[in-house]
């Protein structure tokens, strides 16, 4: 598990271990994603 991903429309957060990698000049953060099973 990567943390949790919020679903704003439906006030509900879900498991995820999906993650997006985001760059900056201070390093790397990894982003909670959507769950492959909730589709797009």
């Amino acid at each position: 598990m990567i943390g949790f991903y919020i679903n704003k429309q439906k006030n509900k957060k879900y498991e995820t271990t999906v993650g997006i990698i985001h760059y900056s000049k201070n390093g790397l953060h990894i982003v909670p994603a959507r769950p492959s099973w909730m589709g797009r």
